[in-house]
């Protein structure tokens, strides 16, 4: 581009609330497992999936059943909701899935709380 000329504008990413063909990228610094059956993950492990992002100290990654097990400073962030507690199990693909002692921002009813499950 040159100096006189402007640039493209580029419009922000937006990731599909389920996208079912979103690739499942996950961080940690220590990593073991089965590449056909599960992988266990530690220290500071982020899960991504289209819109759906997990953050904990340790979890486990089922590839069968595409679901992350999770424990320890769980936060589940997904459409602007935000769900922190002590272990989670989260189906990826549909989103859905279950929190231990959460306590839970919701964006669109500016709704916010906690629970035992």
């Amino acid at each position: 581009v040159r100096k006189d000329e402007k640039k493209p504008e580029t419009k922000p990413e937006t990731k599909p609330a389920n996208d079912k063909d979103a690739p499942v990228i996950v961080q940690s610094y220590k990593f073991w497992g089965r590449s056909d059956r599960f992988i266990h993950f530690e220290h500071d492990v982020d899960v991504n999936k289209g819109a759906l992002n997990l953050r904990s100290d340790k979890a486990s990654y089922r590839f069968l059943e595409d679901e992350v097990e999770a424990s320890g400073n769980v936060r589940v962030e997904k459409n602007g909701d935000c769900y922190y507690g002590d272990n989670a199990t989260v189906q990826l693909e549909s989103g859905a899935g279950r929190i231990d002692n959460p306590v839970y921002k919701l964006l669109r009813s500016n709704a916010q709380g906690h629970a035992r499950r």
